[in-house]
């Protein structure tokens, strides 16, 4: 049976270059409260042992949409985060290959709202 795994966050983690030109205090304080969020989310549903090779879809919804390099730069804590919590081996081409990310607008009445979802593939 494969293993998957579907995480929402109500969230939306700032365009790589805002991140980048963060202190590096805050930029470890975001990274460490996203590993919580996904430890949070994950209780309960990770798999026996870490997924050896995985696909990685995530949704943006947000009312601002980033360029594409800037967009999937800014998964990189919650992709990292995944191993971790030991749901993936590592991030690597071998393991997880290219990542699907889509950017959805969502009215900002709404607020932000992530959705990773890690399906194991044999």
């Amino acid at each position: 049976m494969s293993f998957s795994l579907t995480l929402k966050m109500e969230s939306v983690p700032p365009p790589l270059n805002v991140f980048l030109r963060m202190h590096y205090h805050k930029r470890n304080q975001l990274g460490r409260s996203i590993t919580n969020q996904i430890h949070f989310l994950s209780r309960g549903k990770v798999p026996a042992e870490p997924l050896r090779k995985a696909l990685i879809e995530i949704e943006r919804h947000n009312w601002r949409f980033c360029d594409f390099d800037g967009a999937v730069g800014s998964y990189k804590n919650h992709v990292d985060s995944l191993i971790k919590n030991s749901i993936i081996v590592d991030d690597s081409w071998a393991v997880v290959g290219a990542w699907k990310l889509d950017q959805i607008f969502r009215p900002k009445r709404l607020g932000p709202l992530t959705i990773i979802k890690v399906t194991e593939i044999e």
